[in-house]
């Protein structure tokens, strides 16, 4: 067997199994409504897999822009075609019930066995926490599954100082945890305090199980840095594990505190590539995979 056939065979295999690879919700925000609250306001130009406009559950803080772009930072580019994001308005206001909700036009199954990943750009530049997920609904009682970074001045749930840090959440949105632990304010698990205050891309890999076994994986990364493209030697900012078998049928979002916080370039896909724009090294199983089917094409054409 010509080892370069082999090879080339593997590529290929693999090439075409990242064709097969799709963004599945996508939101950039772009051309929104300048400065006026997100409640009401549909899918943007740029977006796949929202329907439906956008449920607030308390105040008047999400406003949509189509002025700026949360940049610069690395990975894709946070506009396909027209500026716009999210950002902090009005007063300071540090209500846990700030989150809105929109229906995802094909729900994601946390009862199954499968692995997703995402990215968001962050920034909570002020005493202001911001983050997004995936709920199982609209009402307060819903459970969510999330990532986000936090006030200038918070503790975790053992009351330890976790300021400016990257967390995770899940839980129900009407939560009660202890200290300032509510809906998905609530830090369930989180990076060293001052890790974030300013803007950063957040990329994430979700892996969810039928056994119960989920597991969020969180990166990092600020303005200079390299996206990493080894899925087997990165380093995880943060990984938290839980227990979901909700089916998430609502893309979920929150924005709160006082200062000029924001939120862009939701992106959901099936690969790293999908939501980084940088192509990953296949994990073992992958390669595993593309060398047995190469392997067996290779002996079909002989036969």
């Amino acid at each position: 067997m010509n080892k370069l056939h082999l090879v080339t065979a593997s590529a290929l295999l693999s090439a075409a199994l990242h064709t097969n690879a799709a963004v599945i919700v996508q939101e950039l925000f772009d051309g929104m409504s300048g400065d006026v609250s997100i409640a009401g306001q549909g899918p943007s130009a740029a977006s796949t897999g929202l329907t439906g406009p956008w449920t607030v559950n308390a105040g008047n803080t999400i406003l949509t822009a189509n002025n700026f772009n949360v940049q610069p930072l690395p990975g894709l580019a946070p506009q396909a075609s027209a500026l716009g994001g999210l950002w902090k308005g009005g007063g300071g206001d540090w209500n846990t019930g700030i989150w809105a909700t929109q229906v995802l036009t094909a729900p994601i199954n946390f009862g199954a066995d499968a692995t997703l990943y995402f990215s968001v750009r962050l920034n909570n530049t002020g005493d202001v926490a911001t983050g997004f997920g995936f709920a199982g609904g609209s009402a307060s009682s819903s459970e969510f599954a999330g990532v986000g970074t936090h006030w200038d001045n918070h503790t975790d749930l053992s009351g330890s100082q976790a300021r400016n840090s990257l967390y995770s959440t899940w839980g129900t949105l009407n939560q009660n945890l202890a200290g300032n632990n509510d809906g998905p304010y609530a830090m369930r698990a989180h990076t060293a305090e001052g890790t974030v205050n300013g803007r950063a891309l957040v990329v994430g890999r979700l892996t969810t199980s039928a056994a119960g076994n989920d597991v969020m994986d969180l990166k990092l990364y600020f303005d200079g840095n390299s996206i990493d493209n080894n899925l087997n030697t990165i380093s995880w900012s943060l990984t938290d594990s839980f227990n979901s078998s909700m089916s998430a049928s609502h893309l979920l979002l929150w924005l709160n505190g006082s200062g000029n916080g924001e939120l862009d370039a939701i992106r959901v896909g099936q690969t790293w590539q999908d939501v980084t724009g940088v192509a990953a090294i296949p994990e073992p199983s992958v390669t595993l995979l593309g060398g047995v089917a190469a392997l067996g094409l290779l002996r079909r054409r002989r036969k």
